[in-house]
């Protein structure tokens, strides 16, 4: 059965506080008694959240929230419609496929992922596809991410509901748990009548939400937080986000989403509203809070990220670039940190090739065990020197061959910058083993 039949065939895709005096003395009767205390319970279990299933094509995910659960190439030409989620998904899966075909690996089967026997089928332990060489690319890697929430979910049930606005009739808006909803999605599509596989339609039409009055920012910025997966873009997003709501208690006021990005642009320019304001007066402490930081520098460094020049943002997001290597492109003028991202672009791209090609030489030869450091203390203390961006180009430049002579030029001034760069950082280290 063809990989997007597996996806198709269903529609897919809320007076003062003081007490009065009675002007005379009754005793309380029992009736009397029960109605002033479980009277007041009962006001008090009308406020408690109550959880319903709700249909997920009736569910819009939030378009300004501060995590971006879909890569921007597909928030592109996606128009967050819940109905044309499977129409996305098969999208997401041909950018896949094109990543493979550029790696040499062969077409992703979702099947081999969602469905357990198919794997089965195959003679493939779930040993053996965790232990393949092959490294996803960035399309991959944020689609695993739904897929294993799905399979988890799919196994073990919805543990925490997502919580939504209810915006219309029939009609609402995820404040949190957008991959959960994704997820019912794909498990929707995938299970059903038309593919072959067991029918469970019913079981994941909906999806066991809590409806809140009104959606409210901190709550999501309490979950983004509490995953500790936000990346750097999100981050910044998430301190712009909380503080419009802090400014507009004190009159500022922003321009909509919609009138800043338009469909398929980036959407740094809504968020980047906030560059020249200052954090109201006695908030500090509560935004840190919301952000999990640990110092005030984090609202300088997020202004400094909703600054970088829109190529970089979307690479930076895409890619989950760090916050370290995000902050050096910004000191670079614009041109050059939009050639900076382009290059670790290429590298991400480019790195299953030279991953693949290093192995065909002697498959059956083993690595050898690296050296360690030293176990010294010292060496965990303070702020990393070398980010997730440097390990990765660090292992690519050291995979090459002297085949490299005959490169295209623009290829060896790739080279270049990216040893110039790595050079600063060795530089850097060898100053501070100097120090005492």
């Amino acid at each position: 059965m063809g990989r997007k039949n597996l996806l198709a065939g269903v529609d897919p895709f809320g007076k003062d506080g003081g007490e009065e005096r009675p002007k005379e003395h009754n005793p309380l009767s029992m009736k009397d008694a029960d109605a002033a205390l479980f009277g007041d319970l009962a006001k008090l279990d009308t406020g408690r959240q109550t959880v319903r299933p709700i249909p997920i094509n009736e569910i819009y995910p939030d378009i300004k929230q501060a995590r971006r659960v879909v890569p921007t190439i597909l928030r592109e030409v996606w128009n967050s419609d819940p109905r044309t989620v499977t129409d996305m998904f098969n999208q997401w899966l041909d950018h896949i496929d094109a990543e493979r075909t550029q790696a040499g690996a062969p077409r992703f089967e979702l099947s081999d992922y969602l469905w357990s026997e198919s794997v089965e089928k195959r003679a493939r332990s779930e040993q053996d596809l965790e232990n393949e060489a092959f490294r996803p690319g960035p399309m991959e890697s944020a689609f695993l991410k739904i897929v294993e929430l799905a399979v988890s979910i799919r196994r073990d049930g919805l543990t925490n509901p997502v919580t939504v606005e209810q915006i219309g009739a029939r009609r609402y808006r995820l404040e949190t748990g957008e991959r959960r909803w994704l997820a019912f999605h794909m498990l929707l599509s995938f299970f059903n009548l038309d593919t072959g596989l067991p029918d469970e339609r019913k079981r994941w039409e909906r999806i066991p939400a809590i409806v809140v009055q009104e959606l409210n920012v901190w709550r999501q910025a309490s979950e983004n937080t509490a995953r500790a997966d936000l990346n750097a873009i999100g981050k910044a997003r998430q301190f712009a986000i909380l503080m419009m709501d802090l400014l507009k208690t004190e009159g500022a006021s922003f321009k909509n989403y919609e009138d800043l990005v338009p469909t398929g642009h980036c959407d740094r320019q809504y968020y980047a509203q906030v560059i020249d304001y200052r954090v109201p007066s006695g908030k500090g402490e509560m935004l840190a809070n919301a952000m999990g930081a640990l110092h005030r520098s984090v609202f300088t460094r997020c202004r400094t990220l909703l600054g970088l020049p829109d190529p970089v943002w979307d690479i930076a997001d895409n890619l989950d670039i760090s916050e370290d290597e995000l902050l050096r492109m910004a000191k670079l003028p614009a041109h050059q940190a939009i050639e900076a991202a382009k290059q670790l672009e290429e590298i991400v791209a480019t790195r299953n090739n030279l991953a693949a090609t290093s192995t065909q030489e002697n498959p059956s030869k083993k690595p050898k065990t690296p050296p360690t450091l030293p176990s010294d203390a010292a060496l965990q203390r303070g702020k990393r020197l070398f980010s997730k961006q440097d390990e990765a180009v660090f292992k690519e430049i050291l995979a090459l061959r002297d085949g490299v002579g005959e490169a295209a030029p623009s290829t060896k001034q790739q080279l270049r910058t990216l040893l110039d760069q790595m050079q600063e950082r060795i530089d850097h280290l060898k100053t501070l083993l100097e120090n005492r």
